[in-house]
């Protein structure tokens, strides 16, 4: 077999690797169209809501149901960007589910650490209360899934490298046979 050969061969069989790495990229598990994106578990969620006053940012991993997840909850000041603080922040996704925040050590954010009783699309009810303010924020479609799939990326990290060194490795083979068979034919 010629070097073009050869090379053309081992390049489909690249293409075939590098395929199947992409294909089994979400591990066996079968995503239907209806079911819309796939949720990754460690995945950063982010929410935005205002009052009249202040503009409320919420930040939190996607939720395992039965398990506690931290969320962080930045107030700002509409008019001055300052952050918000001295207020209490109150979450709640239904009426046996209430929690409040704490403030941390950062002006303006504040954490509390929900545990989501069961799977499903909920509407957390923010309220906020201080000095100067008094409203009630809604941040819907928190999704807590059922399944979730684990982050792709590194499958498809994997599946490149390997086919990389397997190109790699096969090239080298097939130079050493072509440099063979040229000493052989030298004499």
């Amino acid at each position: 077999m010629t070097f073009g050969k050869t090379f053309a061969a081992l390049l489909v069989l690249l293409i075939l690797i590098g395929g199947s790495s992409i294909a089994s990229a979400h591990e066996g598990e079968e995503i239907e169209d209806n079911q819309g994106p796939p949720v990754y578990f460690g995945q950063i969620n982010t929410r935005v809501a205002t009052t009249e006053s202040i503009a409320l940012l919420v930040k939190y991993q996607t939720p395992k149901f039965s398990e506690e997840t931290p969320v962080q909850i930045f107030l700002t000041d509409l008019k001055t960007n300052a952050p918000v603080t001295d207020v209490s922040v109150a979450l709640s996704f239904n009426p046996s589910n209430r929690v409040t925040a704490t403030s941390t050590d950062t002006p303006g954010v504040y954490q509390a650490l929900v545990t989501f009783p069961s799977p499903g699309k909920y509407s957390i009810s923010l309220r906020l209360a201080g000095s100067k303010i008094n409203s009630l924020v809604s941040i819907p479609g928190v999704i807590v899934p059922e399944k979730a799939v684990k982050e792709p990326v590194s499958m498809r990290r994997i599946g490149s490298i390997g086919s990389l060194a397997l190109l790699l490795i096969l090239l080298i083979a097939t130079k050493k046979k072509s440099l063979r068979a040229l000493r052989l034919l030298r004499g």
